[in-house]
């Protein structure tokens, strides 16, 4: 399911083994690539992989996750979050963009973050009064223009 191979995540990555538990926080500024078992919290600036037969009891803050275990605690990555069909998620999950496939167990609630700029051109719009104001909104790595009127 995921796009990078095995080689390819170690290089640069904080790996997990099998046989490891760890118990309190992991915070690192690389990928963090889990095969054992983490209580506590997990925290990166780039992306964590859950893979098949982890156990993760912990939150995890993250760019983005890819998740084929389990995990008990909520989620909260900047960019996306991708579900196996193996996945279980017993927590609630934040992200701008979810992918769930067919088979995953997922028990929370999920909340889709807004892009940064969505919100400030918003927020500019309340104050504009009745002025036409021009939307900016990425989607899907195109921009599209949307014309608001009050």
């Amino acid at each position: 399911m995921f796009n990078k191979n095995s080689k390819e995540q170690m290089n640069g990555s904080s790996v997990v083994g099998e046989s490891v538990l760890i118990e309190g926080n992991f915070d690192c500024l690389e990928d963090v690539i889990v095969y054992g078992k983490i209580n506590g919290l997990i925290k990166t600036s780039e992306d964590v992989y859950i893979k098949q037969g982890s156990v993760i009891n912990a939150d995890i803050k993250a760019n983005n996750l890819f998740v084929e275990g389990l995990i008990n605690g909520n989620i909260d990555c900047l960019e996306y979050v991708e579900v196996s069909s193996t996945a279980r998620i017993n927590g609630d999950v934040s992200t701008k963009v979810i992918n769930i496939e067919k088979g995953a167990i997922f028990n929370g609630k999920c909340i889709i973050k807004e892009d940064k700029k969505i919100e400030e051109v918003k927020e500019k719009k309340e104050e504009s009064d009745g002025e036409v104001v021009v939307e900016e909104v990425k989607q899907d790595k195109k921009k599209k223009l949307i014309k608001a009127n009050n």
